[in-house]
């Protein structure tokens, strides 16, 4: 995203200092200074949700890429490491993978049985 934002003017600011630090995608109205602009923001971003509302899709690719993450590890997984270090690394590098985004997830109950 800051790719994306890197030649963009920002045209709202608070104490003559610019607003133009995104911390959550929602904060990309923040930055528009006119419909025009926010639409320009908007089409450079990566929308995580879909348009019926619903998060099945990217769940199911957040599943994939988890088990890919998973499946890489094998070598890992079955070495003499200890299960408090294979945890960790099933922490930061699996889990993390499979939710990434999750905060902006609309979950149906059988999308959230999956995970």
């Amino acid at each position: 995203m800051q790719i994306n934002l890197q030649d963009h003017v920002p045209t709202i600011s608070i104490g003559g200092r610019p607003i133009c630090n995104l911390r959550f995608a929602d904060d990309i109205d923040l930055m528009g200074g006119s419909n025009g602009q926010l639409l320009d923001l908007i089409s450079k971003s990566t929308a995580l949700v879909h348009l019926e509302g619903t998060c099945t899709a990217e769940v199911r690719i957040r599943i994939a890429r988890a088990t890919a993450s998973m499946a890489s590890l094998q070598k890992i997984w079955r070495s003499n490491i200890s299960f408090k270090t294979k945890y960790k690394l099933y922490h930061s590098l699996v889990l993390s993978t499979l939710l990434y985004g999750c905060e902006t997830w609309t979950l149906m109950a059988d999308t959230e049985k999956r995970i």
